[in-house]
């Protein structure tokens, strides 16, 4: 009896954690986003701007993230530096960044231009 009820434990757990993350997650694994999603967006935006007050994000070109404690977004962008006050200069940069939103953290790891 005590060997039925772990059989029928373990098989609901493993159920119960199959539904939990949805099938377009895979934790670990790096996967491409869409460049327009509300996420990829607002990393960008603010890994920019803290990396460089005188920016603007002008384009997410490219957008991956892994699922880990947290998620590291790879991103590519092409942002706009305020030269004289009436130029701009665009560069293409690479940024990782790293969030723990439940804790409000988040950290640029990478940035290079």
């Amino acid at each position: 009896m005590a060997v039925s009820w772990l059989c029928l434990c373990v098989l609901l757990s493993a159920s119960l954690s199959a539904c939990a993350m949805p099938d377009d997650i895979a934790v670990g694994l790096i996967q491409s986003m869409d460049e327009l999603d509300e996420d990829v967006q607002r990393v960008a935006l603010f890994a920019s701007r803290q990396a460089n007050s005188y920016s603007e994000l002008l384009k997410v070109t490219s957008a991956k993230r892994k699922i880990v404690a947290g998620a590291y977004y790879y991103l590519s962008v092409a942002i706009g530096i305020i030269g004289d006050g009436q130029s701009t200069i665009k560069m293409n940069c690479t940024l990782e960044v790293y969030e723990r939103p439940w804790e409000n953290f988040i950290s640029i790891e990478k940035y290079e231009c």
